[in-house]
């Protein structure tokens, strides 16, 4: 739990695989993922140091965007 909630918390993905699960199907899960992603970055509008907020929507039906949901500004 601690490991796929820091994942989930911080926009990065999770994957278990069991000493008895293909391995093979788990790569091809990865590979599949990081053909299909986009980076998007930003510069922040302050730099005060402190957490914000922060969401990422899309308008296109069928996907779903993971981020992480703050981030704490440079001083």
């Amino acid at each position: 739990p601690g490991l796929a909630r820091t994942a989930l918390e911080t926009g990065g993905g999770y994957s278990e695989v069991r000493p008895r699960d293909d391995l093979g199907a788990a790569f091809a899960a990865v590979v599949t993922e990081l053909h299909s992603q986009y980076l998007i970055g930003f510069t922040p509008p302050k730099r005060d140091g402190k957490k914000h907020d922060i969401q990422v929507r899309v308008s296109q039906g069928g996907l779903e965007p993971r981020a992480r949901k703050s981030y704490i500004a440079p001083k």
